[in-house]
């Protein structure tokens, strides 16, 4: 939704059911507007299950490869703020 040559601000939604594409993310933030129902797949093959609220902000180190999947019955939408 912007980006500069500092920053990119990220408007993501994930419908219930979508999964994503195998991807990766430099350190970066996160702020969800929804209370989302997600679940996280590692390149190895395991995965894991996360409730963020709305409201929650995260700062997060790199992540590695994975697919995220949106295992809730509404949008999950959130706001992430990458380095460009």
């Amino acid at each position: 939704i912007a980006q500069n040559e500092q920053f990119k601000v990220i408007s993501v939604t994930w419908r219930p059911g979508q999964k994503d594409v195998l991807h990766s993310h430099p350190a970066s933030a996160v702020y969800y507007l929804t209370d989302c129902s997600l679940r996280i797949y590692a390149q190895d093959g395991t995965s894991r299950d996360a409730k963020p609220t709305a409201g929650m902000a995260i700062v997060q180190k790199p992540i590695p490869a994975h697919i995220l999947e949106n295992t809730g019955a509404s949008d999950c939408r959130l706001v992430m703020f990458e380095p460009a």
